[in-house]
Order: structure tokens, then sequence, then C-alpha cells
């Protein structure tokens, strides 16, 4: 199996405390990775054989540190946010598969969140448009438009 990446055309993405959030550019979703999701987005940014990755994760942490580490990989790969590389370079495949990965103390259940209109959100006054039982980002319910006044 050879490199998977995030595909950059595709995916802005940025980390903040211990979350990245990433806006698929062609459907317009916003997805906020937290837990090891953020570690293992760093991994697959820089090119990643998840086989690879997956065994590191298994003996750092555990077996079910792995399954959850795939589970997340392929929800990523539902979003069709990586990039499938066959056939590595040979400088990729001597190449440790998160060599430079920071991998954090503990694992703790990599999460994506995922939020389709992204678009309205951005544009949501957070002040005055924002329903107050249920919180941003769920706006206020839209008064019905005014009959045209004859004329």
């Amino acid at each position: 199996m050879g490199r998977t990446t995030v595909d950059q055309g595709r995916a802005a993405h940025e980390s903040v405390e211990g979350e990245t959030l990433v806006i698929d550019t062609l459907s317009g979703r916003l997805l906020i990775i937290s837990g090891f999701g953020s570690a293992v987005w760093d991994a697959l940014v820089e090119g990643a054989d998840v086989e690879r990755l997956l065994e590191e994760v298994g003996q750092r942490y555990d077996s079910g540190a792995a399954d959850a580490v795939a589970a997340f990989v392929d929800t990523l790969r539902g979003h069709e946010l990586l990039l499938e590389e066959t056939a590595p370079s040979e400088d990729q495949a001597d190449a440790a598969p998160s060599g430079q990965t920071s991998w954090p103390d503990a694992f703790v259940q990599p999460t994506v969140e995922t939020y389709d209109e992204i678009a309205d959100i951005m544009t949501m006054d957070p002040v005055h448009e924002v329903d107050p039982d249920l919180g941003w980002p769920h706006t206020l319910p839209q008064p019905a438009p005014l009959p045209p006044t004859p004329g």
C-alpha cells in the first residue's frame, strides 16, 4: 500500500487549541477534528502509510486505539478528503510513517463533527441571530415575509 495524504486542493485546514478545523472547499462542509484525530491529520498532511501508522499506534497505545484510528481514516475517506498513492517512491518506501508526528501522551478517541451549511454559519451574526435556547450555530426562526404593498 502507498501513501495517503490530505487533498490540499480540497481541504483548507488549521489547528487551533488541540482541534483541527477543515473546510471542504468543494462541498462547503466544516469538519472539526478533535481528540487523537488532530495528530493523525497532521501525519496524513505529511503523507503517511496508513498500515504503518496503524501499526505504530497499536504499539504505542493498544489495538483498540489502532482500530479507532482506522475508523477515523475511513471517515475522512468517506468525506473524500484523502488522496491515495498506490506506488510509493523509493524515498517514501524507506521513510518512517510518522517519524515527525508528535504523538499525545494518552490516547483520546478521535472525533469528527460535521457541519453541512458552513456558508450560512459563517455569515450569521452570533449576537443577534442565534437561538438563545440552542446557542450558536442555531439561528432564530425567520419571520414570514411581509406581503407586497399595492402601489
